[in-house]
């Protein structure tokens, strides 16, 4: 969210079917960069990189199940998957990420998607006013 208060001209901008004002001189000056999700070669590109940067070995098949995740939810959790399959891996004292690590963690954790189902479906159990 920005908050932005000004004593100039002000620009209403719809955005995601929600109105948010904008004043014109910072419309003005905004740079706005088009984003497309990304395809499974990215995700898996990232994701090697990213393992790489933390001195993580994956497994083949692994990095090819954390990439489906990646496809079916985000980059984001995909590259949070990765960093808890290794440190499952490191708990069992092992050197290399392998598949069963991915499984276990995806079992664990849920990605916002998820999370938010789940919220929505026992809202009324956790949620008290």
């Amino acid at each position: 969210m920005i908050d932005a208060h000004t004593n100039k001209n002000f620009s209403k901008t719809e955005i995601s079917n929600t109105l948010r004002i904008f004043p014109l001189d910072l419309v003005d000056r905004s740079v706005i960069i088009g984003t497309e999700e990304y395809d499974a070669d990215s995700i898996r590109e990232i994701l090697k990189i990213r393992s790489e940067e933390e001195k993580i070995n994956i497994k083949d098949n692994a990095l090819e199940k954390i990439t489906e995740v990646g496809v079916k939810t985000s980059l984001r959790f995909s590259v949070q998957l990765l960093s808890l399959a290794a440190q499952n891996a490191k708990s069992a004292k092992r050197n290399d990420v392998t598949i069963k690590d991915v499984e276990r963690v995806s079992k664990l954790f849920m990605d916002v998607t998820e999370a938010t189902q789940h919220l929505k479906k026992y809202e009324d159990k956790m949620m008290s006013h």
